[in-house]
């Protein structure tokens, strides 16, 4: 591996795993809120110190395997995935994309948005992907050939 591309792995990595660590941090705090329906807020040394590890750990990740690895396994699912599952995730992408800029943009909600209404948005947005999902399933499994 050359020494130019590690550190840039290395990079990609810690971002990578930083982003998930602080949304499964974030993510666990708003479901601990709804479970006691109170509102918590994030305090303490450890909503930096997390991250900061879980990045750490990308990096690590990150400089071993490889960006050639990577993006060579990303062809191969690529080349893999039918043609109706590519369907469903470029539908899935462009629902939850245009969903989002609606929701910010032509504030349905007025504009300020309660918890109630971001989980009525978020069911809705959810369970049509999910939906859409289980529809792409039953066409696969009815046009199959065996």
């Amino acid at each position: 591996m050359k020494p130019q591309f590690w550190v840039i792995q290395g990079i990609l990595g810690f971002l990578i795993c930083f982003a998930i660590t602080s949304g499964a941090l974030i993510a666990l705090l708003v479901i601990v809120s709804e479970i006691f329906n109170s509102r918590f807020v994030p305090r303490g040394l450890g909503w930096f110190v997390v991250p900061v590890l879980g990045g750490w750990f990308g990096w690590k990740f990150g400089t071993q395997v490889g960006i050639e690895s990577v993006l060579g396994r990303i062809q191969i699912e690529q080349r893999l995935a039918n043609r109706l599952t590519r369907i469903w995730v470029a539908g899935s992408s462009l629902w939850l994309v245009s969903s989002a800029f609606y929701l910010l943009v032509g504030e349905p909600y007025g504009s300020y948005v309660s918890d109630d209404e971001y989980i009525h948005f978020f069911s809705v947005v959810l369970g049509v992907v999910a939906i859409f999902g289980f529809g792409i399933f039953m066409a696969a499994w009815a046009l199959k050939e065996n």
